[in-house]
């Protein structure tokens, strides 16, 4: 990890070098591991797609209704690392300096 740079040595221990410092790092906006807990998800369910048609059910559900706070806020977790990218490119594409706000209604 050290040789494609994301990992550094620095005094004997290792840390992040930059790309995993900016991507990997929870605590940071432009983390990106949301992404694969997002993933594994989807394709989760992907995979269950010929059991539900044996079934003529859905064999994945996403029932949020029943679920706790702690699900709906690791799901959001998921789904904001994607959100952040897409909505500062927009801006950089789209004059935006008129508007008060903004909401996504879809949650996509």
């Amino acid at each position: 990890l050290v040789s494609i740079g994301l990992l550094e040595v620095k005094d004997g221990q290792f840390r992040n070098g930059a790309e995993a410092a900016a991507f990997l790092d929870a605590s940071k906006p432009t983390y990106r591991g949301g992404d694969h807990a997002l993933l594994r998800e989807l394709w989760g369910a992907d995979l269950l797609t010929a059991e539900s048609l044996r079934q003529n059910r859905p064999a994945a559900l996403h029932d949020f209704s029943e679920a706790g706070p702690e699900a709906a806020v690791a799901f959001s977790r998921m789904l904001a690392p994607g959100g952040v990218i897409f909505g500062r490119h927009l801006a950089r594409e789209m004059d935006l300096s008129a508007i008060g706000s903004v909401i996504d209604i879809g949650g996509g």
